[in-house]
């Protein structure tokens, strides 16, 4: 389905606002995965369920979509200078070093607060994620890095358009007990070690539902300025089933 597809979809309710909002999203993540084709990446930008469940949200939503990934894409640009270095060079800033650059950056833009240790406890081939509250209690992710493109399957706007419990299912005494932890995490401000096994993930929204066996070393709360809690910063390793080039992956390599 392509975009003019769905904004001449009659059930729209707003086509003017919703054109607009969506062309800006597209362009968005147009230039989100530009970048990544820098570092031999090519990522699905939408899909057409993607993009009609967009298509179907409110305009304060669609905003928040586009605030999100604008956050996003300027953290990458902002870092695009040492990125390509890296790349085509291999010299400079290492590639840690890039990672823990481009979080701290992506934190500053959303106005975020986090505690400095997080910093020490990011290592090689971490998956980092930001998630922030939703007004229901779940929680959506506004910030990936490499290692999560290189093993999630869905499309970009697929994931900033639902929440986590939207996206992933584990085991119920795992679900119960991160609920736990996450309540348990803003009863201080401080990076703390997650007490919780390793386990599976499953990718529920995706048609071949893929698997994962992850574990989360450390989260750290997040606060605005006024001091509120309004998400959190995890870290995990993760296995996923198969090559993320077997094609059961949303990532493919530039030939």
């Amino acid at each position: 389905m392509s975009l003019t597809d769905v904004l001449q979809d009659p059930k729209l309710t707003k086509p003017v606002l919703v054109k607009s909002e969506l062309a800006r999203l597209t362009d968005v993540l147009q230039a989100i995965c530009t970048h990544w084709e820098k570092s031999g990446l090519r990522l699905e930008l939408f899909n057409g369920v993607s993009l009609g469940h967009a298509a179907g949200a409110t305009l304060e939503t669609q905003q928040t979509y586009l605030h999100q990934l604008e956050s996003w894409l300027a953290t990458l640009q902002e870092h695009s200078p040492f990125h390509d270095q890296l790349v085509s060079q291999s010299r400079g800033m290492s590639l840690l070093d890039l990672e823990k650059a481009q979080l701290s950056s992506f934190l500053r833009r959303l106005g975020a607060k986090v505690d400095d240790s997080l910093f020490s406890e990011i290592h090689d081939g971490d998956v980092i994620e930001v998630y922030l509250f939703n007004a229901d209690g779940t929680a959506t992710q506004v910030y990936r890095n490499v290692a999560f493109l290189q093993m999630c399957s869905y499309d970009l706007l697929t994931l900033v358009s639902h929440s986590m419990q939207d996206l992933f299912r584990r085991p119920g005494e795992i679900e119960a007990r991160m609920n736990e932890l996450i309540a348990d995490l803003f009863t201080s401000t401080v990076v703390k070690p997650v007490d919780l096994p390793a386990h599976e993930i499953t990718e529920i929204r995706h048609p071949r539902h893929r698997k994962f066996r992850i574990r989360i070393r450390y989260a750290a709360p997040l606060f605005n300025e006024t001091g509120t809690p309004i998400g959190f910063v995890s870290t995990l390793s993760a296995e996923g089933s198969g090559s993320v080039f077997d094609g059961a992956s949303h990532v493919q390599p530039i030939r």
